[in-house]
């Protein structure tokens, strides 16, 4: 038979040294923890580029699934839909800030344009224009 052997030799440690050494560190003062008194402030640009990539990371849960060609239950489809409605809020709401940050470089028409380009519908553009008779006209 094989007799085992041990790797590397053992060290007998009395119990009364380890909870020795146990008190000892307790005793030892804690140095506290320095945590900022001040948030970072991030701009609303990039807290709803935050919001938005959060919210794509939450949509591979559905896509894996349409993938496979299974279907969802009732309460996951409702839960589906809002989720996507809330990110084309966030798109909005995106564009918008996006809009405003370049009001003194575009035209209004310049601005529903690239809304349009980005997939926000007709409709949407010329209610948040209405009244403008240049945007009315260029779309």
């Amino acid at each position: 038979m094989d007799q085992i052997r041990p790797s590397a030799k053992r060290r007998v440690v009395p119990a009364s040294d380890t909870l020795h050494e146990a008190i000892e560190n307790a005793k030892r003062p804690v140095q506290p923890l320095s945590v900022p008194s001040e948030r970072k402030q991030v701009s609303e640009l990039a807290r709803i580029d935050r919001q938005l990539h959060l919210a794509d990371l939450g949509l591979n849960q559905y896509q894996l699934k349409l993938e496979k060609g299974l279907t969802m239950e009732p309460e996951e489809q409702r839960l589906f839909l809002a989720h996507q409605d809330s990110i084309r809020k966030l798109e909005m709401a995106r564009a918008a800030l996006v809009a405003k940050s370049d009001l003194s470089k575009k035209s209004d028409l310049e601005i529903a344009k690239s809304m349009l380009a980005k997939g926000l519908e007709r409709e949407h553009i010329l209610t948040i224009f209405s009244g403008n008779t240049s945007v009315e006209e260029g779309l």
